[in-house]
């Protein structure tokens, strides 16, 4: 799955059929087709952590199957017509049952499947034709190219994703949305004395009044937002003279973010001119390489960005020592000149004010 260009910004909670509390404070999309044996992969998967966090009234499971206009899928179709979304306990069960005996009706011609529906599952037909349109327009407006999409805490993931990383995401997103105070980062609290400019990609002229080191994850979604907003404008910055970049990835093994040093293990820092271009390509194509597994990260690496793989534990360990020394907990975190730290969300932006700052001086 590439989720270069999904957006669930728009989604709709009402469209689909919710499973669980109203008010539970996370919510959960996916975009399945019951004959996708992807699809089947996913629930099989997640139901029993889905289910988990549910009961617990901590997550609502928005589902939203999803009607194919080609090929076996639309067997998946004729099952979806069958789905009580006005009952949606009830869906939820049908659409477990419906998974469970894919295998028996999937053989079947369109009719057979209707004919199994009815017959061997006890289902009536539904009127969700204007509901299984919606959310196919819903889909397109989202990005959801294929099946499953699934959705969680501004994370797009299929059934490549386990099921650890997907407890962490559900707990972040959680802890997020019933905190009481804004978070605290701690940039205050880092012992800035421990940045060092070892073990990093370099860009720009060593001579340049400002260093900014930028400890990121190539895999952290925090990071690739960073770094969309304000590479250009730092590298301009130091094309320019006015900034040295020291970019330095840290391998954080939680929520997901062990993918991010399967890549690593690729960037050739021997080489800094090719290192630094090699940063700039894993973010700008991060989609196509984030919802994959760790074996589908090494082939997109090898076959589709053309790296040799470099090892780099050595590096991945220097870095991880000093970032912990820092006190660094979270990605992005960035130092400027060893005297001040931005961390969090409003990195970006804190950082490009503090810079125009100390130039204009």
């Amino acid at each position: 799955m590439d989720a270069t260009n999904i957006d669930f910004s728009t989604v709709s909670d009402d469209l689909g059929f919710r499973y669980g509390k109203a008010d539970a404070p996370v919510k959960l999309y996916a975009y399945l087709n019951v004959e996708c044996p992807f699809s089947r992969k996913f629930e099989q998967q997640n139901t029993a952590i889905i289910q988990e966090f549910v009961e617990a009234g901590k997550v609502q499971y928005i589902v939203k199957p999803i009607n194919r206009p080609t090929g076996h899928l639309r067997k998946g179709n004729v099952m979806h017509s069958y789905l009580t979304y006005d009952d949606p306990e009830n869906a939820f069960k049908q659409l477990t049952e419906m998974f469970a005996t894919r295998q028996e009706w999937t053989e079947l011609d369109e009719a057979g499947v209707a004919a199994y529906a009815e017959n061997q599952l006890g289902y009536a037909k539904q009127d969700n034709d204007d509901i299984q349109e919606a959310i196919k327009a819903e889909a397109v407006e989202v990005g959801a190219k294929t099946v499953p999409t699934a959705y969680v805490f501004g994370q797009a993931f299929d059934e490549h994703e386990d099921n650890k990383t997907i407890r962490e995401w559900f707990n972040a997103a959680y802890q997020t949305a019933t905190a009481t105070e804004d978070y605290d980062f701690g940039a205050d609290k880092l012992d800035l004395d421990k940045v060092t400019d070892k073990r990093a990609i370099k860009y720009g002229q060593d001579d340049a009044p400002i260093k900014v080191t930028e400890y990121i994850n190539f895999r952290c979604q925090g990071s690739k937002n960073f770094e969309d907003a304000v590479s250009e404008k730092l590298e301009s910055l130091a094309d320019e003279g006015k900034i040295q970049r020291i970019i330095k990835h840290v391998d954080i093994d939680k929520a997901g973010l062990a993918k991010g040093e399967v890549i690593n293990r690729f960037v050739d820092y021997k080489d800094q001119e090719k290192a630094y271009k090699q940063f700039k390509e894993i973010f700008a194509r991060h989609g196509e390489w984030i919802t994959t597994d760790f074996g589908g990260i090494v082939d997109f690496a090898i076959e589709t960005l053309s790296y040799q793989y470099q090892g780099n534990r050595l590096q991945n360990d220097v870095v991880k020592a000093e970032f912990e020394a820092l006190g660094g907990t979270a990605t992005p975190t960035i130092v400027v000149n060893n005297d001040k730290a931005f961390v969090g969300p409003n990195a970006a932006a804190d950082l490009i004010d503090y810079l125009d700052e100390q130039i204009a001086q």
